[in-house]
């Protein structure tokens, strides 16, 4: 599923943020570290599962964009499938995304055909880097958790699942974060392309790009809140994350951005992925080297 910058857009910054909230996460007296992270990975781990995403971006509390998606995945068969709709404010725009027969299969709702993208080799070459750099990387995310394990609260519940939160502010707020924080927006803000190169994107139309705060100037996480529920069979059920960053674009006007991410799981080992039949259909195919082209 990768490539895919909105669809697993999506999924890759929920990942990133679910990474950084693992690594900050324990709970003093019942390892909650250790019992966050092994959610994680089972979640991860499991044959099928269905994901609702909902990603809101929101300055000065005005609304600037948001994403919701449904994606659909299927480890045992091979295939996922993903319905996106993107809102920036003033116009929305949806398209679909299937992964079977080792295609990549795109559907947007402003043009009748569909694009096609072979991604049989790249695919398993990605599953391979992310086998060999697991390990290494969640060595490096305990590393950096030091003393900010006992964060995070966790609570037992009657039936069986546990509830973990964590809510940090100010200094409270690892230096690491607030230096990704910077990069990831300063990068989001300026990587807006030409109308011209945008209408190549296969998701997204030009006029719907998001526009976000160009911050250049005192970028500083103000804080992490994190909620999580952990169901009995020890995989995640829900998650939400709220990302609070204040900072001054060239002008000197003040910015404080909100990023509400929320992720709710279910039908583990029971998801069936959405499928499409292209026969009698308009059809692009899309080379490999053109769509790492568009997608990036």
């Amino acid at each position: 599923m990768r490539k895919k910058w909105i669809t697993m857009g999506v999924c890759a910054g929920i990942g990133a943020v679910l990474l950084i909230g693992s690594g900050f996460a324990n709970a003093a007296n019942t390892s909650g570290y250790d019992a966050y992270k092994s959610a994680l990975k089972n979640t991860k781990a499991v044959n099928s599962v269905t994901g609702e995403f909902t990603v809101a971006v929101s300055d000065q509390e005005k609304k600037i964009f948001a994403v919701d998606a449904t994606v659909k995945k299927n480890q045992t068969e091979q295939t996922a499938s993903s319905a996106v709709t993107l809102d920036n404010g003033t116009k929305t725009h949806s398209f679909n995304v299937f992964h079977q027969d080792e295609k990549t299969i795109i559907k947007r709702e402003d043009r009748d055909g569909y694009q096609v993208i072979q991604t049989e080799g790249g695919k398993r070459e990605h599953q391979r880097e992310n086998a060999e750099i697991a390990p290494e990387m969640e060595n490096v995310v305990d590393a950096l958790v030091g003393n900010l394990r006992q964060q995070m609260a966790l609570e037992e519940r009657a039936n069986g699942s546990r509830q973990v939160s964590m809510q940090l502010s100010g200094s409270q707020v690892p230096a690491v974060a607030d230096a990704v924080g910077a990069m990831v927006i300063k990068n989001a803000a300026n990587h807006h392309g030409s109308g011209k190169q945008q209408d190549k994107n296969p998701f997204v139309p030009a006029d719907v790009k998001p526009q976000l705060p160009p911050l250049t100037k005192n970028i500083k996480v103000e804080g992490i809140n994190l909620d999580a529920t952990i169901n009995p069979k020890d995989t995640l059920e829900r998650q939400t994350v709220t990302l609070n960053i204040s900072g001054k674009d060239d002008a000197g006007r003040d910015h404080h951005v909100t990023i509400k991410i929320d992720a709710v799981f279910s039908d583990f080992n029971q998801t069936t992925a959405d499928s499409v039949n292209l026969k009698g259909k308009k059809v692009e195919t899309v080379k490999r080297d053109e769509w790492k082209h568009r997608s990036h």
